[in-house]
């Protein structure tokens, strides 16, 4: 009788989960990005669950990790390729949390990734930077005080933006950013109230 009880909780509890408004009949694939730790994700319909690839920049290296997940009730079940497995939990249809640092924010409904144009002037505290992208190809410089600090090569991929910055007498370092949208860069998360952002000095 008692085992009968916990089958029924268990069937119940499904049921209540399966409820849940905008989770059950969600479509979740399309692009999704975090800030923390700067990569996107491209998901996709797969039979039942989610495939997905987590793209990044890190040191200058492009990695790539995939796997699939399924949705229970409020939550996802992660298997990653690599044999790893863990869970998040859908705050909305376009947030999840994985992690405290690892939170999904959905930025498109498709897999295609946007065309930006971040050709042009823009804002970091009290420096400004210039950049000119031909193609999915950048270069540029940051000016503080009218001199010339350093100097930026790098490319973009989706959201990604990666630049190698060079300057004299220092070891260039590879940067990993996020493109927002034509008007906003992430530089950094999580730095205080706001995010650390270079944005874009209007004509």
């Amino acid at each position: 009788m008692k085992q009968r009880r916990i089958i029924f909780l268990l069937l119940a509890a499904g049921f209540f989960f399966s409820l849940i408004p905008g989770l059950s009949a969600t479509d979740f694939s399309g692009i999704w990005i975090v800030k923390k730790d700067k990569y996107q994700i491209v998901v996709n319909k797969s039979g039942s669950g989610y495939s997905f690839k987590k793209i990044s920049f890190w040191k200058g290296k492009r990695s790539e990790h995939s796997g699939t997940f399924t949705v229970r009730g409020n939550r996802l079940q992660i298997k990653y390729a690599a044999g790893t497995t863990a869970s998040a939990v859908i705050k909305t249809p376009e947030h999840f949390v994985e992690s405290s640092t690892v939170n999904w924010e959905k930025v498109k409904n498709s897999t295609d990734f946007p065309s930006f144009s971040i050709s042009g002037k823009w804002k970091h505290f009290n420096s400004e930077i210039i950049l000119t992208q031909k193609g999915n190809t950048v270069t540029g410089k940051k000016m503080f005080n009218g001199k010339v600090m350093s100097n930026y090569t790098g490319l973009i991929e989706g959201y990604l933006l990666k630049l190698k910055e060079e300057q004299q007498g220092a070891r260039p370092m590879e940067l990993s950013l996020l493109i927002l949208d034509n008007s906003r860069i992430l530089f950094a998360a999580g730095w205080g109230p706001r995010d650390n952002l270079w944005e874009r000095v209007k004509p």
